[in-house]
């Protein structure tokens, strides 16, 4: 059999796994739906052009999972099939997972997101840019990027052999960080500019407020609740989870030369998840929103998660922005060998996540995004078919 006769073959097994419904989701598509909306021959293509080996993809619709499926290989070697229940590393969109976590402890008193961060930080002494005088830089601040640590991290990750640090020394630059200690470079609330170096402050000052380890903290506050039964922040990886797990492949659709960096901003880009596992938190959010009780949700909380704080397009936590003449809230995520995507309409209950394990899966998931898009008449479509996310692009979802 050929090798691309044995790719063929792992995609159509891997396209025909549904897995198990979870709570919450809907089972109203049927696979002549799914298939009309996204034809296997024009997705096998749509991969084989991305080089992108495996993907997954979860469509929410009218405040429920529509639909979730994999499509390809996890393991380009092998050819061990994707199916929804593979996890993949989510890269940037630990940030507003972990987000949702001061949401709560906001919500609950245990952390206010407009105090200064020195009231909660204790590990650590956040540096502070003189000319900024007396204004305090606060999580809400940290969260939407608008804090003035104008470090553009981007973290690099660790071969699984190499000696790793802990969130301090990466604050700090310490070895065996590869990264420069977090530094203030601009006054608070002066210019939106992204700084995976502020989640990491976030992960010392939630530890610091709760006295919690992060992944433990996050398990109990977010990922339990909400029943994100496939989704851990753990670097490295247990190697007994080896088994559902995407590996990592270049822009080639080639594996590395090892299963995958390990990432220990855990913050910052450590989460592992499904695409299932993150509609929930998108679905549970939007209908939070939309006024029901979902846990560890309240309205005060939702409303934190999706309102801009007023520089730049972030709230604290997602991208937040108008496409079309809808109101979406979005997030992205790139460590090496995977790329990530999710959005969810603010008031109309649809949104969509898609997963790759392969360092050329945007131009992918920009075609799935369109075709999703137009295929459930979201409201994108409704100004003359523009797309209004940032300057003028022939597809709709990804930022520039």
């Amino acid at each position: 059999m050929t090798k691309r006769s044995i790719t063929s073959t792992a995609f159509l097994i891997a396209g025909l796994i549904a897995g198990p419904i979870p709570a919450g989701m809907s089972a109203e598509a049927t696979e002549a739906e799914i298939n009309k909306v996204l034809p296997r021959a024009e997705l096998q293509t749509w991969m084989e052009e991305a080089r992108v080996p495996g993907v997954s993809i979860s469509v929410i619709k009218d405040f429920k999972i529509h639909w979730s499926r994999a499509f390809g290989v996890a393991d380009a070697a092998t050819s061990r099939p994707v199916t929804p229940e593979t996890r993949f590393q989510a890269a940037s969109i630990s940030k507003p997972v972990m987000a949702v976590a001061a949401a709560v402890l906001a919500d609950r008193g245990q952390l206010d997101l407009d105090a200064d961060v020195g009231q909660s930080l204790h590990s650590w002494e956040l540096p502070r840019l003189v000319k900024s005088g007396s204004q305090p830089i606060t999580p809400r601040m940290l969260l939407s990027h608008t804090s003035g640590l104008d470090d553009g991290l981007g973290f690099p990750g660790y071969e699984p052999s190499e000696a790793r640090p802990d969130a301090l020394a990466i604050l700090t630059g310490r070895p065996p960080a590869k990264t420069p200690a977090i530094v203030a470079r601009q006054a608070p609330m002066t210019k939106s500019r992204y700084s995976g170096g502020g989640s990491v402050v976030m992960q010392v000052l939630l530890m610091d407020a709760t006295g919690k380890p992060f992944p433990e903290l996050m398990q109990s506050l977010v990922l339990k609740p909400l029943g994100m039964g496939k989704s851990i922040y753990q670097q490295p990886l247990s190697t007994k989870l080896n088994a559902d797990t995407a590996l990592a492949h270049d822009n080639k659709g080639r594996r590395f030369n090892v299963p995958w960096k390990v990432y220990p901003a855990l913050a910052a880009a450590g989460l592992w998840s499904t695409p299932t596992d993150l509609a929930l938190l998108v679905s549970s959010l939007q209908k939070t929103k939309a006024g029901q009780d979902i846990k560890p949700f309240t309205k005060a909380s939702a409303s934190e998660l999706l309102s801009p704080v007023g520089i730049g397009s972030f709230s604290a936590g997602f991208n937040v922005f108008q496409q079309g003449e809808g109101w979406y809230f979005a997030h992205l995520g790139a460590n090496q060998g995977y790329r990530s995507f999710l959005i969810g309409h603010i008031a109309k209950g649809y949104g969509l996540v898609v997963m790759t394990n392969s360092d050329g899966g945007f131009p992918l998931i920009e075609r799935i995004c369109r075709r999703i898009q137009i295929a459930y008449d979201w409201d994108v479509l409704e100004t003359n078919g523009e797309f209004r996310f940032g300057p003028q692009r022939g597809l709709g979802c990804l930022p520039t």
